[in-house]
């Protein structure tokens, strides 16, 4: 009974980290090239391996991997990720996302759990994005859409940097866009819900 309840919870943590993910890969893990998705993944990942004894039989998986490691080689050889560095990171985040897929999400992964809550948190960012869009053209007011004081797991160095760019691009064409970075991740998110 003990057992089943740890699973449940872990089922249950697996698959509302699966709804959150695209929201917290838009931020940095403690400055490592790691989002905050990737890094929880890991933990997920580990404690799927140690406490729920998943095993790496799957053939597929190595096939997959291998193809990825050849992928990698040879886009690094041509020069495509710019350097050794991000293509090893590329590599192990591409694993990562790999082993999630083929072992985690069939052992623990909850359809109707997850679309409870996507459609929730679809919901929600469509909520905010209206909101946004009402205060903007109402007041002028322009509600930040970033969590303050987390670095971005994305091109900018800081927050501030990510403000004054989009001040600059959409200063004549007001784009919200709710809690996601774009308004294209935002419409990719919600559009399925």
């Amino acid at each position: 009974m003990k057992r089943q309840l740890k699973e449940s919870r872990f089922d249950g943590f697996f698959t509302l980290f699966v709804v959150l993910a695209p929201l917290l890969n838009s931020y940095s893990f403690l400055n490592s090239p790691l989002s905050i998705a990737e890094a929880l993944l890991c933990v997920l990942s580990l404690w799927g391996i140690f406490t729920q004894k998943l095993v790496i039989n799957n053939r597929w998986y190595f096939a997959f991997w291998g193809y990825f490691i050849v992928q990698t080689l040879c886009m690094t050889m041509f020069s495509i990720y710019g350097s050794v560095e991000s293509a090893f990171i590329r590599l192990g985040r591409d694993s990562l996302y790999l082993f999630a897929i083929l072992l985690l999400c069939p052992a623990h992964f909850q359809l109707k759990q997850a679309v409870k809550w996507y459609i929730a948190v679809a919901e929600a960012t469509a909520l905010f994005l209206f909101v946004q869009v009402i205060l903007h053209h109402l007041f002028h007011w322009d509600i930040p859409n970033l969590i303050p004081g987390i670095t971005l797991h994305y091109n900018f160095s800081s927050q501030t940097d990510y403000y004054q760019y989009f001040q600059r691009v959409y200063q004549y064409n007001y784009r919200p866009s709710s809690v996601f970075l774009e308004p294209a991740h935002m419409a990719q998110y919600c559009t399925p819900a």
